[in-house]
């Protein structure tokens, strides 16, 4: 079977790699890949750090992420901040968590939570979030 369209990576852990809903070993897991699997990379953010490692990637063809510390990508994968949107799904809804076009890409949300990235500097992109407390005129930050 040929490879993803670059970028892709590949699962170089002998345990594979878990897919997270969020990139934080404290996200839901959502599923799995097995060592060797190829897969999309859509882009990346710097969030926690795997054994030195802070980047997780956002796949290309789901709204889930890896640890860059188990994955080597091949092609240059581009920052959250700076990645096209990712096409919209057959409900017309963005491939990439998002509710609604225009809506903050590689940000994933649910009904109660939104996160938020933050620009720190030119290479780095961190994640808050916000949960709203009390309607939409309130919100409780957590970083």
């Amino acid at each position: 079977m040929p490879s993803p369209a670059q970028p892709f990576g590949t699962v170089v852990s002998t345990s594979g790699v878990n897919l997270r809903k969020y990139p934080s070993t404290d996200s839901s897991l959502v599923g799995n890949l097995n060592h060797g699997a190829e897969i999309g990379l859509h882009s990346k953010v710097h969030a926690q750090t795997i054994d030195g490692n802070s980047i997780w990637y956002l796949l290309r063809d789901q709204a889930v992420w890896v640890a860059a510390r188990h994955v080597d990508n091949t092609g240059e994968v581009p920052l959250s901040k700076d990645a096209q949107p990712a096409a919209p799904r057959a409900d017309g809804r963005p491939s990439d968590g998002s509710r609604r076009p225009g809506a903050a890409r590689g940000c994933p949300r649910t009904p109660d939570r939104a996160f938020v990235r933050c620009r720190y500097d030119p290479d780095a992109v961190e994640q808050a979030q916000l949960t709203a407390s009390g309607g939409p005129s309130g919100a409780a930050g957590r970083y």
